[in-house]
């Protein structure tokens, strides 16, 4: 409404101001939730998982969704992330399970951790080696059946597991641009050749 001017007049305005510069109007709201989703709109989005302590949001989006809430070069979430001063992972509901087993593995894996306490550790928000590092020792002492001693032996062991798992991710991130860029050249070569 008075935003926008009558028939848009005052947005025609400043887009001639801005020499024909395209502007998005995006609706403000004191819940970071919604004024997320209203940043990343029209995309749609399934839910947001937020960290506070990091200021830092996942986005989880439907398959269909990805490109359209990214952007062309990751233009729409950068622009997101600076609008709304959250830093902001945007993937889809089966990057998501795939992520979240991942993380699930990596907590059963500790060693010397029963079954009870792991799942006392997932309850009280500990679902992988990440969540452990963020939410460190003090937090890790604070579940039933985890002493001092105990807790900085997970702590170092998330340490030694998160990073070997980055660097995974960055060769198989690696690897699968790669892939991509391989089978791109070959649908060049193929419509050269027609």
């Amino acid at each position: 409404g008075a935003c926008v001017g009558v028939r848009g007049s005052r947005i025609r305005n400043i887009v001639e101001e801005l020499g024909g510069e395209k502007i998005d109007i995006v609706r403000w709201d004191e819940t970071p939730e919604l004024f997320i989703r209203n940043a990343l709109s029209p995309s749609e989005i399934d839910h947001i998982e937020f960290d506070r302590s990091n200021q830092r949001a996942r986005v989880i989006v439907p398959d269909d969704q990805l490109s359209l809430a990214i952007g062309r070069k990751g233009q729409n979430v950068r622009l997101s992330s600076r609008l709304t001063g959250w830093n902001l992972d945007i993937m889809t509901v089966n990057q998501h399970s795939q992520w979240r087993e991942k993380g699930r593995q990596e907590i059963a894996s500790l060693p010397g951790v029963g079954e009870a306490t792991i799942n006392n550790m997932l309850i009280a928000g500990f679902e992988s080696f990440r969540d452990i590092i963020d939410l460190g020792i003090e937090r890790l002492m604070e579940i039933k059946g985890i002493g001092e001693k105990k807790a900085q032996e997970i702590y170092n062991f998330a340490l030694d597991g998160y990073s070997k798992r980055v660097d995974d991710d960055r060769k198989e991130n690696a690897g699968a641009r790669k892939d991509g860029e391989n089978r791109l050249a070959g649908a060049e070569v193929r419509s050269e050749a027609e």
